[in-house]
C-alpha cells in the first residue's frame, strides 16, 4: 500500500466492473488513487467468475501498474521514498544486481503469462472417472 501511496496511485486495466470494500471499479482503464483502494481492488474474489484466478490477475495488474508508474520520469525524484516503502514491505535474499538481471531477462515474458480455467462440467466428469477408477 505504501508504494502505491508514494507513487500517488496507479493506472490499470480492469477486466470486470465490480464494487468492493466501498469502492466502485468500472471496466476498462482506471486509476487507483491509494494503496487502500488498490488492496480492495485485489481482494475481491467471491463475486469473480474466475475466483482466485481473477484475483491473481488483478494482483499482476497492480504490479504492472506499479512498475509502469515507477518508470515515469516525474517519479524519479521519489526513488528514496519508494526504496523505503519497498524495504519495509519486501524481504528477499537476492542482491540488487540479481534483481536487475531478472528484470532485464524476464520482462519480455511479463505479457505472456496465462492460465486456463477448467469448465465445471469437465471437473465433475474427471472427478467421477477418477473416483470410479480408484474405487472411492
Amino acid at each position: 500500500m505504501e508504494v502505491i501511496d508514494t507513487l500517488g496511485g496507479v493506472t490499470i486495466i480492469n477486466q470486470q466492473a465490480f464494487e468492493y470494500g466501498g469502492f466502485t471499479f468500472p471496466e476498462g482503464e482506471i486509476r487507483l488513487h491509494s494503496g487502500k483502494e488498490a488492496m480492495e481492488y485485489v481482494r475481491m474474489r467471491y463475486d469473480d467468475p474466475r475466483g482466485d484466478f481473477g484475483r491473481q490477475e488483478r494482483q499482476r495488474e497492480i504490479v504492472r501498474g506499479i512498475l509502469n508508474e515507477a518508470a515515469q520520469f516525474e517519479n524519479a525524484w521519489k526513488i528514496n521514498q519508494l526504496l523505503n516503502a519497498l524495504s519495509e514491505n519486501v524481504q528477499t535474499n537476492l542482491q540488487m544486481e540479481d534483481m536487475i538481471d531478472i528484470q532485464r531477462h524476464y520482462r519480455p515474458a511479463m505479457n505472456e503469462i496465462y492460465y486456463y480455467v477448467v469448465p465445471e462440467a469437465s471437473i465433475k466428469e474427471w472427478s467421477s472417472r477418477l473416483r470410479h477408477e480408484l474405487a472411492l
